[in-house]
């Protein structure tokens, strides 16, 4: 995965626009910035019960992160990144967007009852 990013802000006219993005006006009308653009991404699986395997992904030059793994936290999905080359990512701009200041792999899921594990990236 190789140069995803977005040039335009994001915008959605719904309710998943402000799903935990934490931005302000994010998905809105007047979103004035761009904070999106990740390589490989899996996202929002609140209820999905079972196996994720993020294995052998080779992610750069993506507008944030290379990897991510966000909002997976049902008690019984396991997730597994593993054997992943991930650099040169975080291209889109931070000193407006409020973002981070690289970009890599990036596991914000969980809690102590679901398992991530993490090896040999």
């Amino acid at each position: 995965m190789y140069g995803n990013r977005n040039f335009l802000p994001f915008f959605l006219t719904g309710s998943l626009a402000h799903f935990g993005s934490g931005v302000e006006h994010y998905g809105e009308w007047n979103m004035y910035s761009v904070v999106d653009g990740q390589g490989v991404y899996i996202t929002r699986n609140l209820d999905y019960e079972g196996h994720f395997s993020l294995t052998d992904n080779i992610a750069f030059d993506n507008g944030i992160n290379g990897v991510v793994v966000h909002k997976t936290t049902h008690e019984n999905v396991q997730v597994t990144v593993k054997g992943n080359i991930v650099f040169d990512n975080g291209k889109t701009r931070t000193t407006e967007e409020s973002r981070q200041t690289a970009g890599g792999l990036t596991i914000n899921s969980g809690d102590y009852t679901s398992t991530q594990l993490l090896v040999d990236n």
